[in-house]
């Protein structure tokens, strides 16, 4: 019988006690609980990877701490910061996914779904920064630009990595990469355009839910379907 791993019961404890503070407390109190979910996911991933952890791994997790502490201080005052801390940690991220990308892979990124997917995940973010020009200044514009960069080059890698269709949990990276997207794109949304509790609690959770499957994919050993073994990596 697989052994229960108590730091992963601890997460989802400290998970959904955030969910629930998020619901009845205001934004700027979760604060105080984020960072304890994101030290719970942190020891989750050093247990269960042990002598193999990825220091990149924890290094990006410690600057996702630093974004939502950023964020819940005061969003538009350290928003230069946030988004560079935010491009470091997606940035290091898309770095581990490197050794799941093989170089017969790279002809992926010319392939039509992922240009669908490239020039919606673009389309998207115009949408939003021609709407942020009217609230936040050139200067914080350039930054969330550059975040915006940083996060299509990662959606990009997930997308090839998932339609190669050469992992078993494949499908987890891609629903953590969606749900990566939806979190940020609302975060913005909720600060400038429109605010609304409800969205800080889905922010909550697609942030947690995405981290968590991140996670989970790169914990599991790597898988090949049977229509494809080869593992000629870069």
């Amino acid at each position: 019988m697989r052994k229960i791993n108590v730091f992963k019961i601890i997460f989802f404890t400290s998970f959904i006690v955030c969910i629930v503070l998020s619901i009845v407390l205001n934004k700027k109190d979760l604060i105080y609980i984020v960072p304890l979910v994101l030290f719970t996911l942190a020891i989750f991933y050093i247990s269960e990877a042990r002598k193999k952890s990825n220091p990149l791994y924890l290094v990006s997790l410690g600057f996702v701490t630093c974004t939502n502490v950023l964020s819940f201080l005061d969003y538009d005052k350290y928003l230069n910061y946030i988004t560079i801390s935010a491009s470091v940690y997606i940035t290091g991220f898309t770095l581990i996914l490197k050794k799941y990308l093989n170089k017969g892979q790279f002809k992926k990124f010319l392939s039509l779904p992922v240009f669908i997917t490239s020039t919606f995940i673009v389309y998207l973010f115009y949408t939003i920064m021609n709407n942020l020009t009217n609230y936040i200044s050139n200067t914080k514009l350039l930054f969330t630009t550059l975040c915006t960069v940083s996060l299509i080059v990662h959606l990009v890698t997930i997308a090839v990595i998932y339609l190669s269709d050469k992992y078993k949990n494949g499908i987890t990276l891609l629903t953590s990469g969606i749900l990566l997207l939806v979190q940020l794109s609302v975060s913005i949304m909720n600060q400038y355009l429109y605010f609304n509790k409800t969205f800080t609690v889905l922010i909550t959770l697609t942030h947690f839910t995405s981290l968590y499957l991140y996670t989970r994919f790169i914990l599991k050993p790597i898988e090949f379907n049977l229509n494809d073994s080869d593992s000629d990596t870069i």
